[in-house]
Formats: structure tokens, C-alpha cells, sequence
């Protein structure tokens, strides 16, 4: 409740004060307004993207620290391979179509990731960040261009800290909301597939006692044998259940970027002349 009420205070007076130190006016201007709301998504899948996986690799897959950052750094060098020629391109091909091709590859990325299960190797997780990132590098060069295509060189600087905002709001947003998605998804899958973890079900009574078997011919006991049995199979049931909550998050980011497609049809495409592009 503060945080809404401070937003829309601060909103307020920056409108009516003479000398605002962010000029919301400049939302006026329909590319600045649209490429502003494409950046704060992009901050929003990009940020959250980059805290899932990891905590997915080292929490369901035993991955340590180095060996989780070690299969997101292929895409951070793949963004940095793919800038110079996204810059090339901008000149020469419609920014709405750049943006258009790197959302849809990002998000057809992101849904290859909802996919995903717990037999993921490392090839593979890499090259689904790969590929996600390959898409990320259409977004962040032609978002600019098309922002300050209408923008006065004078607001040029006023422009940069707006979309600069937007994406790190975006950010936050999107870490704080995956975060909350990821815990209850955790508890909807758990709930769901305990109602078949019980005695009338044969297939997991067979386990139990499969499992119940083996410990006893390592010398436990029968009432241990049992316990450490039905243990065994409520840890299988919880990592499922936060495997499927990660799902359903990339799942969420996917259709999230294919949401903004139609958006980026309503801008105009930006003026460039001599090779000139209108950024920051």
C-alpha cells in the first residue's frame, strides 16, 4: 500500500512541478512509451531467467555454485558475440522486426525450457540459455533505437534514466514475483501429488515395499527399512514438485515475452539517416 501510494504521489508531483527530475511527459511520445514498457520486461525475464536457473541447477541437480554460473556463461559471451551485428543490422532492417524475432526466439526458448525435467544434462542447459540469450541480443540495441527515434537530443539524457528505471523495475518486479510463484506452485504441485501418495494406490506400495526390501538386506530393520522407505518417496514427490514449479515459471516468462509481439506492431519505425541511430 505505501509502495503504490509513494509511486502515484511521485507521479504526480513530477507532473506538476516546472523543473521535474523525470519527466513523464515524455510518454507522450508513442515509440518512447511502448519501448519503455518492452524494456521493463525485458528486465523482468532477463533478471528472473537468470536467478532460476542457477537455483534450479544447484537445488534439483546438485550443481555447485561454479558449475551452475559456468552454464549461464556461454550466453552472456553469445550477447556479447551477437551486439556488434545487432548494431550492423539496426541500420539496415525495420528495429520492429528485430524485436519481434528476438521475443519470439527468446520465448520459444524459454517454453523448450518448460521441458525440462530432472534427467537435464549440462549440453542441455546450456544451450537453452543459449538460446534464449541469442534472442535477448535482438532486444536490447533495437529498444533503444526505437525509443529515441522521435526523442529531442536535448530530453536525450531524461529518456535514458526512464527506460534505465523501467528496466530495473522490471527487474525487481520479476525476481519478486517468480520468487512468490515458485514457492506456491511448490505447494499446488506437493498437494496434488500427495493425494496419490497413500496405501490404496498400488504403485506406491510397491515402492515402499521395493524399497523397504533393500534397506533390510543392508541390515535395517523392518520398521526402519519402512520409514526410511516412505522417506525416500515423499523426497522424490518434493522435488517433482518444485521441478514442476520451475516449469511453470519459464513456462510463465514464455508466454510473457509473446505477450509483448503485438505491442511492438504499434510502433513507428524509427527514422534513420546515413547510418545514424538515434540512442543514447
Amino acid at each position: 500500500v505505501l509502495t503504490v501510494i509513494g509511486l502515484v504521489a511521485g507521479i504526480i508531483w513530477e507532473l506538476r512541478t516546472k523543473d521535474p527530475v523525470v519527466d513523464f511527459k515524455m510518454l507522450k511520445d508513442r515509440n518512447f512509451a511502448i519501448a519503455t514498457t518492452a524494456m521493463f520486461f525485458l528486465g523482468f525475464v532477463l533478471y528472473s531467467t537468470t536467478m532460476l536457473i542457477p537455483e534450479m541447477l544447484q537445488e534439483l541437480l546438485g550443481y555447485s555454485a561454479e558449475k551452475a554460473g559456468l552454464a549461464l556463461s556461454p550466453g552472456g559471451a553469445l550477447i556479447m558475440v551477437m551486439m556488434p551485428i545487432v548494431g550492423f543490422l539496426v541500420t539496415r532492417v525495420d528495429t520492429r522486426y528485430l524485436i519481434t524475432f528476438g521475443c519470439t526466439v527468446s520465448a520459444s526458448a524459454l517454453l523448450v525450457m518448460a521441458g525440462w525435467n530432472l534427467q537435464l544434462d549440462f549440453r542441455h542447459a546450456v544451450l537453452g540459455r543459449m538460446m534464449q540469450t541469442f534472442g535477448l541480443a535482438f532486444l536490447f540495441i533495437p529498444i533503444n533505437v526505437s525509443a529515441f527515434a522521435y526523442v529531442p537530443r536535448e530530453l536525450t539524457n531524461m529518456g535514458t534514466g526512464i527506460i534505465n528505471l523501467a528496466r530495473n523495475i522490471g527487474a525487481s518486479v520479476g525476481l519478486a514475483t517468480v520468487t512468490t510463484l515458485l514457492e506456491r506452485r511448490t505447494q499446488a504441485h506437493q498437494a496434488r501429488l500427495m493425494e496419490h501418495v497413500n496405501a490404496m494406490n498400488p504403485a506406491y506400495t510397491n515402492m515402499v515395499h521395493g524399497m523397504a526390501g533393500l534397506m533390510m538386506t543392508h541390515g535395517a530393520s523392518a520398521s526402519m527399512a519402512a520409514s526410511q522407505a516412505r522417506g525416500m518417496v515423499l523426497s522424490v514427490v518434493e522435488r517433482q514438485a518444485v521441478m514442476m514449479a520451475f516449469l511453470d515459471n519459464f513456462k510463465f516468462l514464455g508466454i510473457i515475452f509473446f505477450a509483448v509481439i503485438p505491442i511492438m506492431v504499434m510502433m513507428r519505425k524509427p527514422k534513420i539517416h546515413g547510418g545514424n541511430i538515434p540512442v543514447h
